[in-house]
């Protein structure tokens, strides 16, 4: 009897820390299911925890491949990337999900998304473009002298600098707006 009461002592002072520390720490259990990660990732985007979130839509892409849901972790891998302004990354998910699930409810989302990002990339590409025949402008006019005829030719490249510039505000506020 005695030794009883004392394994018994001993094994409630054995389990004190255990029950102290669960009520201390926060443990977060592994979710089971495509349902339960796919809720957590959801969670993650609301609180914009980006890094957490992709975690969790690659999670169900890799451990529930068949799932019903692994269009929307695609489609939702795409729109943090397009937040982390990884425009390459959207766009292979976002082409991934048109090829993979040519009948999914996201489709419509994702071809917008396309459009967006081709427009961004072509207005980024024409910036760049101006900027460079800008700068070479420039350069020609420093060292030829011809001050008339480049200046005009600079003062066309700005305005077409700028207008681009305008453009592309409208666009990354139309994205801004697609994320609400």
């Amino acid at each position: 009897m005695a030794a009883r009461k004392s394994l018994r002592n001993i094994i409630l002072i054995l389990s004190l820390p255990g029950i102290f520390l669960a009520g201390c720490a926060h443990i977060q259990e592994t979710p089971s299911s495509a349902k339960e990660t796919y809720s957590v990732a959801q969670e993650n985007l609301k609180k914009k925890r980006y890094e957490e979130a992709k975690y969790n839509y690659e999670s169900i892409l890799s451990e529930y491949p068949n799932s019903d849901l692994a269009d929307n972790a695609l489609f939702r891998l795409g729109y943090i990337a397009c937040i982390q302004l990884e425009f390459e990354n959207a766009r292979d998910n976002f082409t991934t999900l048109r090829e993979k699930y040519p009948k999914s409810e996201w489709l419509f989302d994702t071809e917008t998304w396309l459009g967006l990002l081709d427009s961004h990339h072509d207005l980024y590409t024409e910036l760049e473009d101006a900027k460079a025949q800008l700068g070479a402008a420039r350069n020609a006019a420093k060292n030829t002298g011809e001050s008339n005829d480049t200046a005009a030719k600079i003062e066309d490249l700005q305005e077409e600098i700028n207008r681009l510039r305008d453009e592309n505000t409208e666009l990354r506020v139309l994205i801004e707006t697609l994320e609400q």
